[in-house]
């Protein structure tokens, strides 16, 4: 099971700054394969390259889009349309 929950309803704010894309793979910690378009995830304690990383590994595997934004002390991830 993982520590990371997906909820949906979360609004994307605005980019701040520009931001590169974010990454994740199979097998991965993150819940990816788990999301539907709009639904989003906290990753707390995560360092931001580690994270895009992860989320560039899922947008190649499942040809989908995913958003990252700083919040909080960590970072949320939506699923989002190509």
């Amino acid at each position: 099971m993982s520590r990371y929950q997906v909820v949906d309803n979360v609004p994307i704010p605005l980019r701040k700054t520009r931001q590169r894309p974010l990454p994740t793979i199979r097998g991965s910690k993150y819940p990816f394969y788990r999301m539907r378009h709009g639904e989003s995830f906290y990753a707390d304690g995560v360092r931001y390259a580690a994270l895009h990383s992860a989320v560039g590994k899922a947008r190649q595997r499942m040809g989908g889009g995913f958003v990252i934004r700083p919040e909080g002390g960590g970072f949320r991830v939506w699923r989002v349309e190509k």
